[in-house]
């Protein structure tokens, strides 16, 4: 009898999936339902109007990368003509102010992405693929406590405008803990995306109502922008770390070189990572978090906006900061992630992003558009500086990792520059201290932010007095946070398969026989 597993963020996510595999699915199927199901369980992380990295290991075949990004669009107004509004967002120990309105929305990738995996690698007819989201939209689902409070701490950005409140306030309070999230248009949008295909989304109704806010509400994405979208297929990034060899996501994201750039430093240093106790080895760590973020900087030119692999992984920069770095040591963004193995071996893995959303609902359809032309970590040149007809970089960064005895770790991450950092520590903590995959998973996490260093709790007292002492701001979280990421993964090998689900974003897996 034969085993699949799936890990998501949420237990209606990965039931859909496990249902839909257990229905006769492959991975690429029950990947295409559980993020259509995501779209309600998860409302605020997960929408049609996002973008989307898919991670794509076919048997026997070579591993592949759907981008389906976000575009900035073909045109660009000017300044007074963009609708762009600062939101804060509450996260309890820290806050971070984000931008909204029709002017920061850029060109969405997902539908497009997941229609052409379907066509490359999908089984399932799109009916069925499509028929758990669509019950659960008519149904509804009730909102957990942790969805309740990602709910809340974006409670500006979804009661900016009346069909927001429509779909997230009842009767003048915003939906809490155990009320049903009821979603009808949705349904009827999803049918006949099931009927019509990708060409509803970028050439009806949905581009009919963005063509509109450019022409009149402050927006930026019209009906040329999204007929001439396409999703590509990007090859793959690869990384040695000890046993295990690393492949992720390359260009136009720059997750995964960043993360490889953390492991290439750590892999060439001495004393061994492990060799450390956890005060040095944390320290190293955040001292690999500053270069990282230093070399983004060198390495990003001005005409694109994801790093040169060539120029962040020239020997000499490489060892002058492995030298410093041996010298030292001796933010909510809506993401979320979804795992699929199934019975024949196949592995997808899914990583996308609304952003925090835009305020924009396509009211006749149920769901926010990103923001991504408002998210200071994607504009780093500042908001409203985008070039036209451009491809976004993105965080995301769905991974995995391939040992030679056939072992495989899939994982992938939400939390916007948070990303880069939770999946560091999870790869080493795996690789590098051997830790089981929910050990990895659970232990807890630094993430340093211009020089700001973030202590997730969990640490001993002594850990976080060393940490501080040397940090030139730092916060203490007193608990594990949503703030840090949500790592969700499955280890599948010759010794059987795990898998995990992060706590921090409401993780939920399954392993289960067919």
């Amino acid at each position: 009898m034969s085993v699949a597993a799936v890990a998501a963020g949420h237990e209606v996510t990965t039931d859909v999936a496990q249902n839909l595999l257990l229905d006769g699915a492959n991975a690429y199927d029950a990947l295409i339902g559980a993020f259509f199901a995501a779209c309600i369980a998860e409302p605020v992380l997960a929408s049609p109007g996002g973008g989307a990295f898919i991670l794509a290991q076919p048997i026997r075949e070579r591993a592949r990368v759907v981008d389906a990004f976000a575009m900035t669009p073909l045109r660009k107004p000017s300044a007074h003509e963009m609708d762009v509004r600062a939101v804060t967002v509450d996260f309890g120990e820290t806050s971070q102010v984000y931008h909204i309105g029709n002017g920061t929305v850029a060109v969405p990738g997902v539908v497009h992405g997941l229609f052409s995996l379907h066509s490359q690698l999908g089984f399932m007819p799109l009916r069925d693929i499509l028929a758990p989201a669509i019950e659960l939209a008519q149904n509804g689902t009730p909102l957990t406590e942790q969805q309740a409070e990602i709910l809340h701490a974006v409670e500006p950005v979804v009661s900016d405008r009346p069909a927001g409140r429509e779909l997230f306030v009842d009767e003048g309070q915003l939906l809490g803990p155990g009320a049903t999230f009821l979603n009808p248009r949705f349904a009827d949008f999803l049918d006949t995306l099931s009927i019509e295909g990708a060409d509803f989304f970028y050439r009806g109704e949905v581009a009919q109502v963005l063509e509109n806010a450019r022409r009149g509400g402050g927006g930026c994405v019209g009906f040329e922008d999204l007929s001439r979208y396409e999703s590509r297929l990007r090859e793959p990034v690869k990384y040695d770390c000890g046993a295990a060899s690393v492949c992720s996501t390359g260009p136009p994201s720059a997750g995964g070189l960043l993360i490889g750039f953390g492991l290439t430093l750590i892999e060439g240093m001495k004393p061994a990572f492990q060799g450390l106790d956890e005060i040095e080895r944390l320290h190293t760590l955040t001292e690999v978090m500053r270069a990282t973020s230093a070399v983004r900087t060198h390495a990003t030119e001005d005409d694109f906006d994801f790093p040169d692999a060539a120029l962040m992984f020239d020997p000499t920069l490489v060892e002058a900061w492995q030298n410093e770095i041996s010298e030292r040591a001796a933010v909510f963004r809506g993401t979320t992630h979804i795992n699929v193995l199934d019975s024949k071996g196949n592995v997808a893995c899914m990583s996308t992003s609304n952003g925090e959303g835009s305020g924009q609902v396509i009211e006749d359809a149920g769901f926010m558009m990103n923001n991504m032309l408002g998210e200071d970590d994607l504009n780093p040149r500042g908001i409203g500086t985008w070039r036209p007809n451009t491809r976004m970089t993105s965080m995301m960064a769905p991974t995995l990792l391939r040992y030679a005895d056939g072992r495989e770790i899939m994982m992938g991450s939400g939390g916007s520059n948070r990303i880069r950092t939770a999946l560091l520590q999870v790869i080493l903590n795996i690789t590098r201290l051997n830790m089981g995959l929910e050990d990895a998973l659970f232990a807890p996490r630094i993430h340093l932010d211009d020089d700001h260093l973030y202590i997730e709790g969990g640490f001993e007292d002594n850990v976080v007095d060393s940490l501080t002492a040397k940090a030139t701001a730092s916060t203490v979280f007193n608990e594990p946070s949503f703030y840090f990421g949500g790592v969700h993964a499955i280890d599948a090998g010759p010794a059987g398969v795990v898998a995990a689900g992060d706590p921090r974003r409401g993780g939920v897996s399954r392993v289960f026989k067919l």
